[in-house]
């Protein structure tokens, strides 16, 4: 923008912004997830469920999801109630929360359930050992031990303790609980998986093909209110959950049939083999477990009002540096002044001689100085007073003549001539 101001250019640079205007929403908003009613009644754990049937259905044959629906749904991303984020704090915490789409335009504060897991790689402790060809034995606790070739290439038992003591776990877990991980991955790859490659401590090569490891972790449950604003979590209180909350998620990633979790860390895993380091493959299996371990136990929540809300609504709007913009304000208002000054000596000079230089200088004033007599050259107040009539001198005529052949001209007669 250019401003022309005493013969000078004032520039004033200007800015589009976005300007965000809040205002708070009054009505209830569910963005918050709390436990369902039936989790609240015992510890959640196998042998509570025929009385408060929180996360699971035990069935004479089989144990299946209290809420199977949701726990899929979450579990593949579809769900419109929750779905499973990740914090990136020290430490970083998987929680669940609400799909962005629901409040983009929205900030919140609310309360969710959050989950971290801390695994070690323990191969060495547990004695796994490839070398035998049709065989890839491991024993870390009497609780927890196998055959990774000959058995199950994938063995997961949970328990509630950090010395592996008993993997039995029916009765409840406590906060935090403890889970062990042996596996065997990419069988098909022969004996030069990329990590392998380099010796890795900790990552065992299996004769017949394949890697294999052992892996201790520690899962804690967490009570977790959050801030979001435009978008971004803005502040994380994490409090550790009572015993009852633990195995409210416990439960359903280890005791359903048919572990509904299990392909989801297979995969993961799979990926995970592509690490560097023992350490960074055992991180990433601990992230994909809390992932999946939320996901699957989300059948234990429901939607309810978050705890406060605000609207933001955003348009764009001109940002001016402030020296320029309020000497132009100044300027103006001189000129404004300066107007007032000017229109005041005006009306101060405006009557007397003014007016009559004024008048003499219209037609009527030209019409009487030319035709008229003494009358159209002396002062006078009124326009009427150039004209002879004013004395009742009469009106003369006014019109073209040549009488003297010298071309034409004015001319004019008395009247009645």
């Amino acid at each position: 923008m250019a401003v022309f101001l005493a013969d000078t250019w004032l520039h004033v640079t200007t800015k589009t912004v976005n300007f965000i205007q809040i205002s708070p929403v009054t009505t209830p908003v569910d963005y918050s997830l709390t436990l369902v009613p039936g989790c609240t009644i015992g510890n959640n754990s196998f042998t509570s469920q025929g009385e408060s049937f929180c996360s699971l259905n035990v069935a004479a044959t089989a144990v299946f999801l209290a809420n199977a629906t949701q726990s899929f749904q979450v579990l593949n991303n579809i769900s419109d109630v929750t779905t499973v984020l990740t914090y990136e704090g020290k430490p970083s915490y998987t929680y669940l929360g609400i799909p962005r789409d629901q409040f983009s335009q929205r900030d919140f504060t609310a309360t969710t359930f959050g989950m971290n897991t801390q695994c070690k790689p323990i191969s060495n402790e547990c004695n796994l050992n490839g070398d035998y060809g049709a065989f890839t034995p491991f024993t870390c606790a009497e609780s927890f031990q196998g055959d990774l070739t000959s058995g199950p290439s994938w063995k997961i038992a949970h328990f509630n303790d950090s010395s592996m003591s008993s993997n039995l776990t029916t009765s409840g877990v406590h906060n935090p609980y403890y889970f062990g991980l042996a596996a065997r991955e990419n069988a098909g790859a022969g004996t030069t998986s990329p990590i392998t490659r380099g010796n890795v401590p900790e990552i065992v090569d299996v004769l017949h093909g394949g890697i294999a490891f052992v892996l201790f972790c520690t899962t804690t449950l967490y009570d977790v209110e959050y801030d979001t604003v435009n978008g971004t979590v803005t502040r994380f209180v994490a409090t550790a959950s009572n015993d009852s909350v633990a195995n409210a998620w416990q439960g359903p990633i280890s005791l359903v049939s048919g572990a509904p979790g299990t392909p989801s860390l297979q995969q993961a895993a799979g990926l995970a083999v592509f690490s560097n380091t023992a350490q960074e493959l055992a991180d990433k299996i601990a992230l994909a477990y809390s992932q999946v371990a939320l996901a699957v136990g989300a059948q234990a929540v429901r939607r309810s009002p978050a705890l406060a809300v605000q609207e933001r609504q955003s348009f764009l709007v001109s940002r001016i540096p402030a020296a320029p913009l309020f000497t132009l304000v100044i300027a103006n208002l001189l000129f404004v002044i300066l107007g007032i000054v000017l229109a005041a000596i005006a009306i101060h000079t405006s009557g007397g001689e003014v007016r009559e230089v004024q008048a003499r200088l219209s037609i009527v004033g030209l019409v009487a100085d030319r035709f008229e007599a003494q009358r159209g050259r002396t002062g006078v107040e009124d326009m009427d007073a150039y004209f002879e009539e004013k004395d009742g001198n009469g009106s003369i005529r006014v019109a073209i003549d040549n009488g003297s052949g010298e071309g034409y001209r004015y001319r004019i007669w008395p009247r009645g001539h």
